[in-house]
């Protein structure tokens, strides 16, 4: 092997380093570690195509993606102490009289 050989071996090495520096870099930037979990881990972000009544979908989604959506009323909301000077609340969303979404408030009070 000649010296010229090596020499582009070489940099095509320190090139090949340097896209993968900079793509990691670029997932790091955009997702944090949570990025290379995704990628490593779970084998990348994968869509798929879901109908609006698929099983997989929670009971509240398939709910709220029927045509024409439904409407929903907001549920009775009651107020507890968790800590002292703090309360919380939870307030439901019914639809057709059941409750389908459940929604966390809190308040601090001094």
């Amino acid at each position: 092997m000649t010296a010229s050989a090596r020499r582009r071996g070489l940099w095509a090495a320190v090139l090949a380093a340097l896209i993968a520096t900079a793509g990691a870099g670029a997932v790091y930037a955009e997702a944090g570690l949570y990025g290379f979990n995704v990628l490593l881990l779970r084998g990348g972000p994968v869509w798929d195509a879901v109908p609006p009544d698929s099983p997989r979908l929670s009971p509240s989604m398939r709910l709220a993606l029927r045509d024409p959506p439904p409407a929903g009323q907001p549920g009775p909301l009651a107020w507890q102490a968790v800590e002292e000077g703090f309360e919380a609340a939870e307030l439901p969303v019914l639809v057709d009289g059941a409750g389908c979404l459940h929604g966390i408030a809190g308040t601090l009070r001094r």
